[in-house]
């Protein structure tokens, strides 16, 4: 099985100078170039080389070199050992060829034989010292912590390599193995040795190649911990969706914000995705508002919270979309009633245009509905759907007929008619009574009695208990005192013309003159007994009937 490293190695071909077995070919590329190999190997013999066969044989070869370059599994044993057969042939041939032909080195036998012999060693002098039994262990135990080391720079990846301070460690490991093998340079041809070294050989190249692609990582990726740190703040930055009542300008700012948002939110996802699948982000001790660094977690963290984000951007954007439809609803069905609205209506003259702060409310409701189709139109404009362009002209339209319904209910209004031509005396009382400063009645333009005087009687009672009996049968008995009050009074009412700031309206007064009543009831004068403000009334329809 390929390890993460060993597969970024795929062009890392080195011949190891380990003892050599034959293994059994990864695939069909490297099994037709150990069988040309045998093939040659057996052609040339273990002899002299004509330079002509060696020019021949050289041509051949380079099929063998083709399919072992084609092979996917560069770093299997399988391949290494015909790489490594390769050389040593092609070497053979070329010294054939060049004129220095010498005995041939030991090379492995063709055909599926289990062992083959290493490449032949230089001659060593009969005097050469042997390691004694402890040395043996000690270098054996050197070439297993040595391979535990390859192994692990191998299982860990070339993502550790981004970490100087891992690069450092790793570094210093390879000159401490290097150290130790050193103490047995006096048996440097011992196969334990040999071995050792080669798997240090092997230690460096990884460390090598690990260190090259850490830097080329970290150059490609810059600070990774500045990019989360900018990108974990963005989280802050969320628009919030607007509250009603809803205003062009602040669905237009939401639309921009969120949709600016969507495409940051976009981007950030596909650079936590890169940096989670590239960048060196070992597990940390803390929390980053703690002060530690950000680790595979908080890039989890943070692209859970973003795609949260997106999801409620997404949900108030249809929230909105769905208030506002049911919001022009409700405009069309507003517009409605102006639509109904009569100016010879009496109920309508008071309700819908005259009467007090009347006008006024409507003309807010009217501007608040075209808020809203503006509100529309810009969520639906940043939403790419259709206008409710019509319905704002409907609202516009509206305006301007209510304003053309509001001068003709102003213009046909009229005091009340006069109840009786005689008059005179009920006249004087009210002027009498409504002139005293405690009701705060200012100028009267004009003043109408426009209804007869009319006597009243009433009744009533009133009832306060101050005891209760409860029987063994449960009955409840009040105990208590009744007061029936008697209430007797003549009345009638005036309509006056008044001045309210610049306009002029029409207040109905109702004057009353008790003869009995409660001990709390004024008798025997005249008092202003309800008041409350009218229609509008132009100055110039006061005194016309």
């Amino acid at each position: 099985m390929q390890t993460p490293l060993n597969r970024l190695m795929l062009t890392l071909a080195l011949a190891m100078s380990l003892p050599a077995f034959a293994f059994e070919p990864a695939d069909a590329q490297i099994k037709s170039a150990v069988a040309d190999l045998a093939r040659f190997e057996q052609q040339v013999g273990s002899g002299a080389i004509s330079k002509a066969t060696a020019q021949r044989t050289l041509r051949l070869l380079g099929l063998a070199r083709q399919r072992l370059d084609s092979s996917p599994n560069h770093a299997d044993p399988s391949w290494t050992d015909a790489d490594a057969r390769y050389r040593a042939l092609e070497s053979r041939l070329q010294a054939a060829v060049d004129g220095s032909t010498g005995p041939a080195p030991s090379a492995p036998p063709a055909g599926p034989a289990t062992t083959r012999a290493a490449p032949m060693a230089a001659p060593v002098p009969s005097a050469a010292p042997q390691m004694i039994s402890h040395q043996r262990v000690r270098v054996t135990k050197l070439g297993r912590d040595i391979q535990s080391a390859t192994d692990s720079l191998d299982r860990d990846g070339v993502k550790p390599f981004q970490d100087p301070a891992y690069v450092a460690k790793q570094s210093t490991l390879a000159q401490r193995f290097e150290h130790d093998l050193q103490n047995y340079s006096d048996f440097a041809t011992d196969p334990a040795v040999t071995d050792a070294h080669a798997r240090l050989t092997r230690f460096r190249e990884l460390l090598a190649f690990g260190t090259r692609e850490g830097e080329a990582a970290r150059a490609a990726l810059g600070d990774v911990q500045a990019r989360l740190r900018v990108i974990d703040g963005h989280l802050a930055n969320s628009p919030r969706p607007p509250a009603p009542p809803y205003t062009q300008a602040d669905i237009s700012a939401w639309s921009t914000a969120s949709t600016a948002a969507l495409a940051s939110i976009d981007a950030d996802l596909k650079t936590l995705a890169d940096l989670k699948a590239r960048a060196h982000l070992p597990l940390t001790h803390g929390t980053v508002g703690q002060g530690a660094a950000y680790d595979f977690q908080d890039v989890d963290r943070i692209r859970g919270a973003m795609e949260r984000t997106r999801r409620q951007i997404d949900e108030s954007r249809a929230q909105l979309a769905s208030n506002l439809g049911a919001q022009i609803e409700q405009v069309e069905r507003t517009l409605d009633s102006f639509d109904r609205l009569n100016p010879d209506d009496e109920h309508d003259r008071s309700n819908g245009f005259l009467g007090e702060g009347v006008a006024d409310e409507r003309r807010a409701r009217l501007a608040d509905q075209r808020a809203i189709v503006l509100a529309a139109i810009a969520q639906q404009q940043a939403a790419g759907g259709g206008s409710h362009s019509a319905l704002l002209d409907r609202v516009d339209r509206t305006a301007r007929e209510y304003e053309a319904r509001h001068k003709r209910a102003l213009d046909g209004m009229r005091m009340p008619k006069r109840a009786s031509r005689d008059d005179a005396e009920l006249q004087k009382i009210a002027r009498e009574t409504l002139a005293n400063p405690k009701y705060g009645v200012g100028e009267i333009r004009r003043l109408v009695v426009n209804t007869q005087k009319t006597h009243r009687e009433k009744q009533t009672s009133e009832t306060q208990y101050d005891d209760v009996d409860v029987s063994l049968g449960g009955k409840i008995t009040l105990h208590g005192t009744q007061t029936t009050y008697f209430y007797e009074w003549d009345e009638f009412q005036v309509a006056t013309a008044e001045p309210v700031g610049a306009k002029h309206h029409v207040f109905y007064n109702t004057l009353k003159y008790f003869t009995r009543g409660a001990s709390t009831t004024p008798l025997n004068r005249w008092i202003v007994a309800n008041r409350f403000q009218g229609n509008e009334i132009p100055a110039g329809n006061i005194d016309r009937d």
